[in-house]
């Protein structure tokens, strides 16, 4: 028979159930685990000290020396700290979350910082992640094998972000990274390694290759640098109850609406006194199923082209648009980025496009 516990209950029950506790603390991190185990039950923390003026070596420490809650009530007020004196504060989950979700609520802080994911320091092997640099720069991170390419989207900066909460967010795909604020779309980078398209800036996202493929198992990331700073903490006002990452969906359905090329201007709705309109390019990378749907009040011609690695768009097909019906065409071979262009017929002006959009499953 197995022995009992002090209370009576036999002891590899209670070994068992303390063990599901454990394992179960870390598959994903909410308010409510926060407030039951805290925050060093989830995170090691990382610091770098300064000799003098010059950065010394990194150590390991409580993550909850550096990352408070201060308000428990609404608006939940926070702060992560790298206090006078030290370099950088790095704080990363225990766990890697597997096609993890990550979405933080902050101000941003006038000094280089980083929320995302990161298997360890320097990139290790993956990194997705928002980086927030003085000057009102922007930047998004998709990498590996230690290797840090910082994509400047530094144009769809929320003006007010130093002053207004946001909320930005990453999700990890096994073809993508999506990086979000306030659940718009502003940057999507392909995972794959050997990618080598140019950049393709927003509005109304950016498109960009990783170049290294990267771990769908990543560590979440809440990075800090003070540079030492002898007399100020650097602060960034970012509270546990504000921070929230899970597992994901490795290849979840998308619905992508068109965009004329370069602008935030829906595809639907355009209105066209002549020539053609190209829309801004959207990913197919890993989807078997890529639907478009497209109808104007004019005939004409939709062209349908993808991305080479050379940077060439070429025609994939053009299926005929007849006025006022909605054409319904699929791209059914593997691509990575794809567009379309609408010209109407001789003569067919103006034109309006009523629907333009892309269903990926």
């Amino acid at each position: 028979m197995p022995g009992l516990s002090s209370a009576g209950a036999p002891k590899d029950i209670l070994t068992a159930t303390s063990l599901r506790e454990e394992l179960d603390i870390h598959e994903s991190f909410t308010w409510e685990k926060f407030l039951r185990e805290g925050i060093d039950a989830h995170f090691n923390a990382r610091y770098r000290d300064y000799i003098d003026t010059t950065p010394n070596r990194d150590f390991t420490d409580l993550a909850s020396v550096y990352w408070k809650q201060t308000k428990y009530v609404t608006p939940f007020d926070g702060s992560f700290t790298c206090p006078k004196g030290k370099s950088i504060i790095g704080v990363y989950s225990k766990r890697t979350f597997q096609y993890g979700i990550l979405s933080a609520k902050t101000r941003t802080i006038n000094v280089t910082s980083f929320i995302g994911f990161e298997n360890g320091a320097n990139a290790g092997n993956g990194v997705a992640a928002f980086r927030f640099d003085p000057s009102d720069k922007l930047y998004a991170i998709l990498n590996g094998a230690f290797t840090l390419t910082n994509i400047d989207i530094s144009t769809l900066y929320p003006t007010d972000h130093l002053t207004i909460e946001h909320v930005y967010t990453i999700t990890i795909l096994k073809n993508l990274a999506e990086f979000y604020i306030d659940n718009s779309l502003v940057a999507v980078g392909v995972n794959s390694p050997n990618l080598a398209f140019t950049t393709i800036n927003g509005p109304p996202y950016f498109l960009f290759p990783s170049n290294i493929g990267v771990s769908p198992n990543l560590q979440a990331l809440i990075e800090v640098w003070g540079f030492g700073s002898p007399t100020i903490d650097t602060v960034l006002p970012l509270s546990p109850y504000n921070f929230r990452v899970s597992d994901g969906d490795p290849l979840p359905p998308r619905v992508y609406r068109l965009y004329e090329t370069a602008t935030s201007n829906l595809f639907a709705g355009l209105s066209m006194a002549s020539g053609s309109k190209t829309s801004h390019p959207f990913p197919i990378f890993g989807y078997a199923g890529k639907t478009i749907y497209f109808q104007a009040n004019q005939p004409g011609t939709l062209g349908i082209q993808v991305l080479m690695q050379t940077d060439n768009w070429r025609t994939h097909s053009s299926p005929s648009v007849a006025a006022d019906t909605l054409l319904k065409t699929t791209i059914t071979e593997e691509g990575v980025l794809a567009r379309v262009i609408f010209t109407p017929s001789a003569g067919a002006f103006p034109a309006t496009i009523n629907e333009a959009e892309v269903i990926m499953s």
